[in-house]
């Protein structure tokens, strides 16, 4: 289980994990919050979706792991900031998400790290590229030399 993941891991490593509707039928789903116990230190952030009870889940969460970073996907019901993603401009959480088809040009991958930088908050980020390998390195170099 989750527990194998942190020992096949580097202390560094950090999961973040995206909780939907259909694995949180409600909030007695104690086997997802064991699951998340034994991440312990390595669990750095949830994405909470839309679905029944979002705002006590939010709370349990909240309390539950102080100082990890929860976004949602819909801010507002939940009570959470918003899962940062293209086109935001306004305040975010500390967690975005983009998604690119084919390989971005360098500029605009810059602006997208700009726009995420300046409209996310938090002591320690994480934006999450759904793209070629190739993508990442490519903002790995340009959050280098910006100074992220």
């Amino acid at each position: 289980g989750m527990q194998t993941w942190c020992g096949e891991v580097s202390e560094r490593f950090g999961f973040f994990v995206e909780l939907e509707p259909f694995l949180v039928k409600d909030l007695e789903a104690q086997r997802i919050l064991t699951g998340l116990d034994a991440l312990g230190a390595s669990l750095r952030g949830l994405v909470l979706h839309a679905m029944p009870h979002v705002a006590d889940l939010a709370a349990v969460l909240r309390d539950r792991y102080p100082g990890r970073a929860l976004v949602s996907d819909r801010a507002g019901e939940s009570g959470l900031p918003p899962l940062w993603r293209p086109g935001i401009a306004h305040v975010a959480g500390p967690v975005g998400l983009a998604r690119f088809d084919a390989l971005p040009q360098a500029m605009p991958l810059r602006r997208l790290l700009e726009s995420f930088m300046a409209a996310s908050s938090g002591p320690q980020r994480a934006l999450f590229l759904d793209a070629p390998y190739e993508t990442l390195e490519t903002a790995r170099t340009i959050a280098r030399l910006l100074g992220y």
